[in-house]
């Protein structure tokens, strides 16, 4: 009998497209590739669909003890916290009751695992990945494996131009699903006071209010400005650009690991936070547009006309990233599951 797997995610206006980008990408990956797999969206919004070409249904609110009850070998979670929760809010489901032999769960987040530890919940799931920089390497606890830091973020190769011009004339500006804090205008309007010409692509989401959208396509740009609308695959559409920008979300390392150099925009402490080892490790470059525009505008300017900058980008981008993500993720996949079938 074939396997089953099961893949359940969220999107919305407040929480983009992350979650959803991110499970659909570990759901390509060769370890499921004979697999008949199923997706449960939880959103509002019946064009999202459009988003994946596997098997989706589309729900305002997921039954946990149901699903959990259903024959799928590996059921993958990658939803905001909140859907957790019971209905009143308050009481947060206990997976250790709900759990059957037979599934296998994965769970992706950042730090939400560690926050349960920490609050003494007990939360049976089989593994947790957070494929993203963390103080914390790959460990077991409690009979759980946590996966962490950016070996564990799928990837998609795909091939790319190789080199780096004298001026980094081709710009691509993404700021999620919804943009709310209305980032790609104040960007515009940035690179539009640049003594440059510029060949701009600005990505629109599925989520953008109607206003922004209609100040975005009214803005009288000197810079050619190319919209895209429902972009299904962000990697292969950015690929040839010599200067990204974007915000803290999981589309910086979607670019850092193409090797692509990346201008991060953030606007508070907390921003700010999540960007610490992006900066430390010197993978972008970090605006404030809450402190002096002059110096915002140079700084891009800088990165834009130096061919130097932007390949010592590249290069510390390769220092952390490599082509076999994938493949490091499926050995692992494949050890755990003979390792937690042998328990059972």
């Amino acid at each position: 009998m074939k396997k089953k797997a099961l893949f359940i995610s969220n999107a919305s206006f407040r929480l983009g497209l992350g979650h959803l980008k991110r499970v659909y990408k570990f759901s390509k990956i060769s370890f499921f590739s004979n697999y008949k797999k199923n997706f449960l969206l939880i959103s509002n919004q019946k064009n999202i669909k459009s988003f994946t070409d596997i098997n989706t249904k589309i729900v305002k609110r997921i039954n946990l003890k149901k699903i959990l009850l259903e024959d799928y070998n590996f059921i993958i979670f990658d939803i905001a916290n909140a859907d957790f929760f019971d209905k009143g809010g308050k009481k947060l489901l206990n997976l250790n009751k709900l759990k059957t032999r037979n599934n296998i769960l994965i769970f992706f987040d950042s730090l939400y695992p560690y926050s349960l530890i920490k609050r003494k919940i007990n939360f049976n799931a089989d593994i947790f990945i957070t494929p993203y920089f963390i103080n914390k390497r790959s460990y077991k606890f409690n009979n759980t494996y946590y996966l962490n830091g950016p070996r564990f973020f799928c990837k998609q190769n795909f091939t790319k131009k190789k080199d780096t011009p004298l001026i980094g004339k081709n710009i691509f500006v993404t700021f999620g699903g919804s943009d709310i804090n209305s980032y790609s205008l104040k960007i515009l309007e940035i690179l539009d006071k640049l003594k440059l010409k510029l060949n701009i692509k600005l990505v629109i989401g599925p989520f953008f209010l109607k206003k922004n959208i209609s100040k975005l396509q009214s803005f009288n740009s000197r810079h050619n400005i190319k919209f895209l609308y429902n972009i299904k695959n962000l990697e292969k559409t950015f690929l040839n650009s010599d200067l990204v920008f974007t915000s803290s979300g999981i589309t910086r390392y979607e670019v850092t690991s193409s090797m692509i150099p990346l201008i991060v925009v953030y606007s508070s402490k907390e921003e700010k936070k999540y960007n610490y080892f992006f900066q430390k490790k010197g993978l972008s470059i970090l605006i404030n547009l809450k402190q002096n525009e002059k110096q915002t505008q140079k700084t891009i300017q800088d990165v834009i006309t130096s061919k130097k900058q932007r390949i010592k980008l590249k290069n510390n981008c390769l220092k952390v990233f490599n082509n076999d993500n994938n493949n490091y993720i499926n050995s692992k996949l494949k050890l755990i599951e003979n390792n937690l079938n042998e328990n059972k």
